[in-house]
């Protein structure tokens, strides 16, 4: 190999290293920039004039533990994919890439041996056929083409996320574990006290509608509660007016905190889509190069390997997203 195109993809490699680096480092300042927005909504204590109520602080604590566990989780989740799936389209290439190259050397080794015409496209067809089969399997192995991964980061969201973290934490299983939490509190404080009650009282489905309502991506308003509340308004009319309001503002609380917390990263969240963008853009772009060498290998020889060449046209292509 020579000694530019050496020098030219270690330089690629570092710059794949350090956007990979910034991605990571920038997820992190998002999980922080998520915890100060949340704080704008105030302390729960606070909200509702019991500064001194230990129960209040530790809902308010167990509330924010969860919310940014999950956006934490779900982000990176999906930053680990797409560039888990990239890396192994990219290498799918590389990979067949390296072994035509040492294919060339064989071919001239065989050439300078004399041997015929016929040996060495025999040999060629069979190598055809098994960077097929390999590029086949890799594909069912190993996720979408690159085209796909940039369109699937193009049309993903910040509300998008938060669909994938409200089907995380809407679960029949965390719902269970919600109403053992809240039926555990040790409380005197009567809004948690009613609480506990309702939660006896109501099902599974009806708090899911409430969480769902809580962690819906709609304006950034606590005013998306209405929906939740009719499904509770029996539960609610029975309440006295004082705890009722109290029961409404801890509600809108969650909202709040929720919504100004997604505010607040909606930023960081544009960066990060923006170089997960342009990492597959990369990927894709020293793919194509790079297919396009293997094919201008093999189409001397495509009459004699026919629908061989035909098939790694189409496998390139669907790998690539690139005629």
């Amino acid at each position: 190999m020579k000694i530019v195109p050496l020098i030219a993809i270690l330089f690629v490699g570092l710059a794949s290293a350090d956007l990979v680096n910034d991605i990571d480092k920038n997820v992190e300042s998002t999980i922080q920039m998520l915890q100060k927005g949340m704080a704008r909504a105030g302390k729960l204590q606070q909200i509702m004039t019991m500064p001194n109520s230990q129960e209040l602080k530790n809902v308010d604590k167990k509330v924010r533990k969860v919310l940014i566990t999950a956006f934490k989780e779900t982000l990176q989740k999906v930053v680990k994919r797409i560039k888990s799936e990239t890396d192994h389209a990219r290498a799918m290439v590389k990979t067949i890439h390296e072994k035509v190259e040492k294919l060339k050397l064989k071919i001239t080794e065989l050439q300078e041996q004399g041997k015929s015409k016929e040996e060495i496209v025999n040999l060629v067809k069979q190598k055809a056929k098994n960077y097929s089969r390999q590029m086949l399997y890799d594909a069912k192995t190993g996720g979408p083409s690159l085209l796909k991964l940039m369109d699937y980061v193009g049309r993903f969201q910040l509300k998008t996320l938060v669909n994938m973290i409200k089907k995380q934490i809407i679960t029949d299983n965390n719902i269970e574990r919600l109403e053992k939490y809240i039926e555990n509190i040790d409380t005197k404080n009567e809004v948690l006290h009613v609480i506990k009650e309702m939660t006896k009282m109501i099902s599974n489905e009806d708090i899911k509608v409430v969480l769902d309502k809580i962690l819906n991506f709609v304006g950034h308003s606590p005013k998306d509660l209405n929906e939740a509340w009719h499904k509770l308004r029996n539960h609610l009319n029975q309440l006295n007016p004082k705890v009722k309001e109290s029961f409404l503002v801890l509600t809108d609380w969650m909202k709040s905190t929720w919504t100004d917390g997604l505010k607040a990263v909606q930023d960081n969240f544009i960066w990060i889509k923006s170089k997960l963008s342009e990492y597959v853009v990369e990927a894709k772009e020293d793919s194509v190069k790079l297919g396009r060498e293997i094919l201008a290998f093999f189409q001397p020889y495509n009459k004699e390997i026919g629908s061989v060449w035909e098939q790694l046209k189409i496998l390139l292509k669907e790998l690539i997203g690139h005629e």
